[in-house]
C-alpha cells in the first residue's frame, strides 16, 4: 500500500502559483518550485554521535554529518541542524509516519524522534541569478567558495528562520522555514527575484 496522502500540499503551493512573474525579459533567472509531499523527522541524539551514526548507517545507509553539511542516504537526505541535531528529509513524496516507521530502529535508547512534515515548508531554488535574489536577504556568502553542493546552514532569509542547503552545482537549493512564515517569505522573494524573472512551478505530480 502506498504511504502517500492524496492531496496533502505544502503552504508554498497555495501561495506559489505556477507561472512567471516579475520581469518577462528573456528567459527567467529564478526557478521555485514547492516540494509537496516530502517527509521531514527531526531527529534528536539522546546517545553518543557514535551510536546514533551506527544505527542511522544501518539503517538508512548513510553516515551522521557532524559539521553543517548534507549526508546522502538510501532515499533520504540527513541535514546537520545543530549539536546532537538533524533533519531527515525524504527525496520523494512520503508521509511522515512511513519516515518515523523506518527510523524506529535508532530511536531505540539512542534517539527522540519528532515528525516536522507538517510544521515546515519546503522550496527548491534554482536558475542563473538565484544567488542574486537570496543575496538580498540572505546574510551569508553562497559564493561557491564559501558555500558549495552538499553544504547547509541555518540562517533568517529576510528575517525568517530558514534551514538551506545545495543539491547540486547548477546551483541548485533547497530550503525550509515553518509553514506560518511560507506566505511572508514568498512575498519577500516574488520581490527579490523580481527584477531576474520568477518562474514557478507546479510541484511533480500536481498539475499546474
Amino acid at each position: 500500500m502506498s504511504d502517500k496522502q492524496p492531496g496533502r500540499r505544502q503552504p508554498f503551493s497555495r501561495v506559489a502559483a505556477p507561472g512567471r512573474s516579475g520581469s518577462r525579459r528573456g528567459p527567467a533567472g529564478v526557478f521555485a518550485e514547492p516540494l509537496d509531499g516530502r517527509a521531514v523527522v527531526m531527529l534528536i541524539g539522546r546517545a553518543s554521535d557514535e551510536a546514533v551514526s551506527a544505527s542511522l548507517r544501518q539503517t538508512l545507509a548513510c553516515e551522521l554529518p557532524t559539521r553543517p553539511v548534507v549526508s546522502a542516504g538510501d532515499a533520504v537526505s540527513v541535514l546537520w541542524a545543530g549539536p546532537g541535531r538533524w533533519l531527515i528529509v525524504s527525496d520523494a513524496e512520503q508521509s511522515g509516519e512511513a519516515l518515523l516507521e523506518r527510523l524506529a530502529g535508532v530511536a531505540e535508547q539512542k534517539a527522540s524522534l519528532l515528525d516536522q512534515s507538517d510544521g515546515l515548508a519546503l522550496l527548491r531554488l534554482s536558475g542563473p541569478n538565484v544567488r542574486d535574489a537570496l543575496a538580498k536577504g540572505l546574510p551569508i556568502d553562497l559564493h561557491p567558495r564559501a558555500f558549495s553542493t552538499g553544504d547547509t546552514a541555518i540562517t533568517a532569509i529576510a528575517h525568517v528562520t530558514a534551514q538551506i542547503w545545495q543539491t547540486s552545482d547548477a546551483p541548485v537549493f533547497e530550503l525550509a522555514v515553518a509553514r506560518s512564515f511560507a506566505a511572508s517569505f514568498w512575498n519577500w522573494l516574488e520581490h527579490a527575484a523580481a527584477e531576474y524573472g520568477l518562474e514557478t512551478v507546479a510541484p511533480r505530480g500536481v498539475a499546474g
